[in-house]
């Protein structure tokens, strides 16, 4: 359903409803996978939905002794790579269902 205006009193004002805001959710299914020393992972969320993005919110809970390790980026179908992390974290350990916000300040 899209937007519908109504001329409501003569044009006085418009009454206007909006279509459903539809929130998808994607999970990994190629998850947990061991993440070994000096190697790449790849874990893949297929979607097959072609509405465009509005909002993104990317999850990750990722066990690992040195996350200063640990490159992560998010990779759309089409346009550039987006990099969430680039070995950030020193000698931190984990993403502990950690949340990356495309609405985040930093």
């Amino acid at each position: 359903m899209g937007n519908l205006a109504t001329d409501d009193n003569g044009g006085a004002y418009y009454t206007l409803d909006s279509g459903r805001d539809d929130i998808a959710s994607h999970d990994s299914t190629d998850t947990p996978q061991a993440i070994e020393d000096f190697r790449t992972l790849e874990s893949v969320i297929a979607v097959s939905d072609s509405k465009p993005v509005q909002d993104i919110d990317v999850t990750v809970d990722i066990t690992h002794m040195f996350v200063g390790d640990v490159f992560i980026e998010l990779v759309p179908p089409t346009g550039p790579a987006i990099e969430l992390v680039d070995r950030r974290g020193e000698d931190g350990q984990n993403f502990e269902n950690t949340v990356f916000d495309d609405e985040a300040e930093t």
